[in-house]
């Protein structure tokens, strides 16, 4: 693909994760590095349970996350992705297995960054190695916010609810409860509890927040960073 492509990409997904000091250049040399997949409508990116290999960036299109039924065994679809979107990157974080099924719901355009080239990138103090983990932690921000915001939702929708009441509204309690798997969506993939290494990964992850170009960085500059 012509390097448009991949500087086109790149400003997509930073205007969608902003990502402090990263330049859409030094992301699309990231992105062109993976291996482009093309998806038709119905086809799985990955399935819950296998071995997480690759990380998945969203370039077009929209996948549904499904995560089987645990007492019916029937596939629950718990979120929607539209692009652009980082796809997989939990399981790359604390070393799990996959913890839902991705299939596309339209035609979808991904590119797949290794386990090996993500390990690689996430150690280099490289333009790559910096935009590859700024743009991780946007991505995880974003996912607690939005969790964050339906659980708010929840909470202030509950409030004036009599607890006592016999009989609750079934739409309302449909409701909450469609609104509780869309919050499992957001989170897919934090149900594994971290371990002193992956704990350890964040926090290598973190500190490229603070990795600014600045080497006497002023406590403003931090705190807007």
């Amino acid at each position: 693909m012509p390097d448009l492509y991949w500087e086109t990409a790149a400003s997509g997904l930073l205007r969608a994760m902003p990502s402090p000091g990263v330049v859409p250049e030094h992301l699309a040399e990231v992105l062109a590095a993976g291996t482009p997949h093309l998806l038709s409508p119905g086809d799985t990116l990955c399935t819950e349970g296998e071995d997480a290999t690759d990380l998945f960036v969203l370039l077009e299109g929209q996948i549904s996350v499904e995560r089987q039924d645990p007492v019916s065994g029937d596939p629950r679809t718990l979120i929607r992705i539209e692009a652009p979107s980082l796809v997989g990157h939990m399981a790359l974080i604390d070393r799990s297995s996959r913890s839902a099924t991705c299939i596309a719901d339209t035609e979808v355009r991904v590119t797949a960054l290794s386990l090996q080239q993500v390990n690689a990138l996430l150690k280099e103090p490289t333009p790559g190695g910096i935009a590859l983990r700024r743009l991780f932690l946007s991505c995880l921000v974003r996912q607690l916010s939005r969790a964050n915001q339906r659980i708010g939702g929840l909470v202030s929708n509950g409030e004036d609810d009599d607890p006592f009441e016999a009989d609750p509204n079934p739409k309302d309690r449909w409701a909450n409860t469609r609104e509780v798997m869309h919050i499992t969506g957001d989170l897919h993939g934090w149900s594994q509890p971290l371990g002193e290494t992956d704990s350890d990964r964040l926090a290598e992850l973190s500190s490229s927040y603070i990795e600014v170009y600045d080497p006497d960085p002023t406590e403003d500059q931090l705190l807007t960073e």
